[in-house]
């Protein structure tokens, strides 16, 4: 019996391998690195507020920090097998994760400016609410790919918006000829995420600051990541229409849809795609650190401006993607077509999900204070006093403003010294 591609497959010779991880393990295993990332901040700054606690942690912060990356990576993915699960229900997946991208952003507007410059303004009473938030966007500029994961629904929203452009039909409005103008839609989430790589940059090379209030409309997801989703969209689209070509009519391009062959196909495009989006990552991330100068401060042996120089290129979401190699194994057991008949788990996923990020903050700051109060204690003072928060820190003039940048150096002093303990 000749071999038979994966391409060529129809259920008569379907191949018996079937993937048994669907997307509500991909959800599952998002939440639990999630929470394991914030394991990651709390060991961190355990390790800052007490040197002998950082010296007795070892490796461990960085361990568990480097499972950051991964939540956004496999809602990514589980998001990709609904969508193509559900392809007459765009609208829907649209609706919750645009609603979701709005209720996070509001929460994180609101808590920032109640709690944030409530806390702020009762130290001092000369703050305004827009020098606190060009600080607290600034800060957050600053720290980057970490304060950036925040965004996430605003990611798998932009990716849904990409599907739906590129897949829809649409029954009544854009048909026939003028279909061409509702494909063309797919440039606005393009562009979208191509201005938020550009605030990133001018952001971080001080050119610009951005408020807190637009720092929370930012997307999240490092720009290869974006590109390798783009390029996944984009092949299958093409990739379909080859197929359509290649079988007779629709009803056997349907059988082939059902093949255990094409969602394995599905699975390894996906996991080539993640290696080879890691792989330009580590390049453009090189030569990111080449065009901030790293060559000539490496010359002159300046090994402290070249952190600076590793910093500013992961602060833009590059050398961050190294976790795709670990993802792409995984993929090979995915299988973006298999369901489950108890729809109930899906939505008491989220709230599992949100319940054990809440109980790690709260019994690891629980742990850290408890265990390091004294040295907390002192560091507070350090910082009201003006004695901690690490310095000054560049703030690039606003045009068009009348408050004093005095204030928002001050600002980001003190907030500094509170984030950076």
């Amino acid at each position: 019996m000749s071999f038979v591609p994966l391409k060529y497959r129809t259920l008569e010779n379907d191949i018996k391998y079937k993937g048994f991880l669907s997307y509500r393990h991909m959800r599952i295993l998002a939440w639990l690195f999630l929470a394991m990332g914030q394991v990651g901040i709390l060991l961190t700054f355990a390790g800052r507020i007490n040197a002998d606690a950082a010296k007795a942690l070892g490796f461990w912060p960085n361990f568990f920090e480097w499972f950051q990356p991964l939540p956004l990576i496999f809602f990514l993915v589980a998001n990709f097998a609904l969508i193509l699960q559900k392809k007459d229900n765009y609208l829907i997946l649209l609706g919750v994760y645009g609603g979701l991208s709005a209720v996070m952003y509001l929460i994180a507007t609101i808590v920032t400016f109640h709690y944030g410059y409530g806390l702020i303004y009762s130290f001092d009473k000369e703050f305004s609410a827009i020098s606190f938030s060009n600080a607290i966007g600034s800060l957050l500029t600053k720290i980057g790919s970490v304060a950036y994961i925040f965004n996430i629904f605003i990611d798998l929203f932009l990716c849904s918006l990409m599907f739906f452009f590129l897949n829809y039909t649409p029954k009544k409005v854009f048909i026939g000829k003028k279909l061409i103008i509702f494909r063309l839609f797919i440039l606005f989430p393009i562009f979208y995420e191509i201005a938020s790589i550009v605030l990133k940059i001018l952001g971080n090379t001080n050119v610009i600051i951005i408020p807190s209030y637009i720092f929370f409309l930012l997307t999240s997801k490092p720009p290869i990541l974006f590109i390798v989703f783009l390029v996944l969209i984009l092949g299958m689209k093409q990739r379909e229409k080859q197929y359509r070509k290649r079988f007779k009519d629709e009803k056997e391009y349907s059988e082939h849809e059902k093949t255990n062959a094409h969602a394995f196909r599905v699975s390894i495009s996906l996991a080539v795609l993640f290696i080879v989006g890691a792989v330009i990552d580590v390049i453009i991330f090189f030569i990111t650190m080449m065009i901030h100068g790293i060559v000539t401060d490496l010359t002159n042996s300046n090994p402290e401006t070249a952190l600076d120089s590793m910093a500013f290129a992961t602060s833009l979401g590059f050398g961050t993607t190294s976790p795709l190699l670990f993802v792409s194994p995984i993929l090979l057991l995915f299988n973006y077509k298999k369901t489950h008949k108890d729809h109930r788990i899906d939505i008491l996923i989220p709230f599992a999900g949100i319940g054990l990020v809440i109980f790690v903050y709260l019994e690891g700051l629980y742990q850290v204070i408890t265990l390091n109060l004294p040295y907390l204690i002192k560091k507070l003072q350090e910082i009201f006093d003006g004695g901690g928060g690490g310095g000054g820190s560049e703030v690039p003039s606003e045009s068009g403003g009348s408050e004093s940048i005095s204030q928002v150096q001050s600002a980001i002093r003190i907030i500094r010294g509170l984030i950076h303990l």
